[in-house]
């Protein structure tokens, strides 16, 4: 069975870090509040964010950590 992940503005850490985890990355507290925080922007437009988008606004944010600081 698939578990089907989706996130709105009212969800928790816990999903994030699942999700995170399942991606092989390490779930720090910077990246689960950034992800969070892009989650609940979107809930706030009234949109659910799915496993898939959680997956790439995950890409997006640690792409840009390593062309920021070189390092993820």
């Amino acid at each position: 069975m698939n578990r089907r992940i989706v996130v709105g503005k009212h969800s928790g850490k816990h999903s994030i870090i699942y999700i995170l985890r399942s991606m092989g990355i390490e779930p720090r507290d910077d990246i689960v509040n950034a992800v969070l925080k892009r989650v609940k922007e979107l809930g706030d437009m009234g949109i659910k964010a799915s496993e898939e988008d959680i997956k790439r606004i995950i890409m997006e944010l640690v792409n840009y950590g390593a062309d920021k600081a070189g390092h993820y």
